[in-house]
């Protein structure tokens, strides 16, 4: 990949998913478990597409937890 398309990408994976964090944490207060299962299946595929290993797989880990029902969450 071009690294000029790479930076841009990276960029717009930072102005997007920024947030995310703050938005899972907001959601799991409320008790809304399919936002939180959203957003990390939005962040893991993103994630994933751009090789951020550790984030992809942290969302991954979070997004199981919630399908599998788990109290205790990553």
């Amino acid at each position: 990949m071009e690294l000029s398309l790479l930076c841009s990408l990276l960029i717009q994976f930072a102005e997007k998913q920024g947030d995310s964090a703050a938005e899972i944490s907001a959601a799991i207060k409320s008790g809304d478990l399919a936002l939180v299962e959203r957003i990390a299946h939005t962040v893991k595929g993103v994630a994933g597409n751009l090789a951020i290993t550790e984030v992809q797989s942290t969302a991954q880990k979070l997004e199981k937890a919630i399908r599998d029902g788990h109290d205790s969450l990553p």
